[in-house]
């Protein structure tokens, strides 16, 4: 009977991650459709590029922190009533940090990562520097604290939000880029709602102790280890992105 039990609690963690990133998945695929069948492939191409590049400056700005704070809260350090409170700090600095430089760079490279949009809407995608960051940290702090059921949970509404919200602005009376934009901000911002409120409700600010300058540093140092393959896979993912916004805009030019 014990060995029936540890195998279901075994296989049943992994089902339902597996479920969860399925449902992502086939969240991500239904807005993808429902964003070429509407506007075309180059807001395909956009809405790709703003689901990775901005978690990717994010996560470089807050020195890898999602990759180092499950290990911390699982790990030897998992009791450091620190953590909670240096885990937060890092990630609002990193989010801010981010969105800094997301919107200076803006004034360089704005144009050619997002010809389509105007000066405004690429400075408005820059707080989703600091919604993904929340978001991701909100995430692995769910793993590490052994809350399999939470992290599955944001893994799922991270990409299926988008649609209903896109849906009920649509309806306001919202359109083009300006409506892809405020929908995955108000995605975004529900998300990270839903994740820290779980992880409230679970305790894991319970008896924090005010945040550590040296447990920060060990986090950051640890994180940097992950952030290589991070770049490398979410430039995987962002280069064709950004070719299909080039492709149908080149395409459009040549046509008038």
């Amino acid at each position: 009977m014990h060995r029936i039990r540890r195998a279901r609690d075994r296989y049943g963690v992994l089902l339902g991650n597996v479920a969860a990133r399925v449902a992502a998945l086939l969240s991500l695929a239904a807005a993808t459709l429902l964003l070429a069948r509407s506007e075309g492939p180059a807001m395909v191409g956009v809405y790709a590029l703003l689901r990775v590049l901005p978690a990717l400056v994010g996560v470089l700005a807050a020195a890898g922190l999602p990759t180092a704070v499950p290990y911390f809260l699982a790990g030897p350090r998992s009791q450091d009533r620190r953590l909670p409170y240096t885990i937060c700090l890092i990630a609002a600095g990193g989010g801010a940090l981010g969105t800094a430089v997301w919107a200076v760079g803006s004034s360089v490279a704005g144009t050619a990562l997002f010809p389509q949009l105007s000066q405004p809407l690429v400075l408005a995608a820059g707080v989703m520097v600091a919604t993904q960051v929340s978001i991701v940290t909100a995430k692995s702090c769910s793993q590490g604290g052994g809350d399999m059921a939470g992290a599955n949970r944001v893994i799922f509404t991270e990409q299926f939000l988008f649609l209903p919200v896109y849906c009920v602005l649509w309806s306001a009376g919202l359109g083009g880029y300006g409506l892809l934009i405020a929908a995955a901000l108000a995605a975004d911002v529900a998300t990270l709602l839903l994740a820290w409120g779980r992880l409230l409700r679970r305790g894991f600010f319970a008896l924090a102790a005010p945040p550590s300058a040296a447990l920060a540093r060990d986090l950051a140092t640890y994180g940097e280890v992950g952030v290589a393959l991070i770049v490398v896979g979410v430039l995987a993912t962002a280069l064709p992105a950004w070719r299909a916004t080039h492709v149908d805009l080149r395409a459009a030019m040549a046509s008038e």
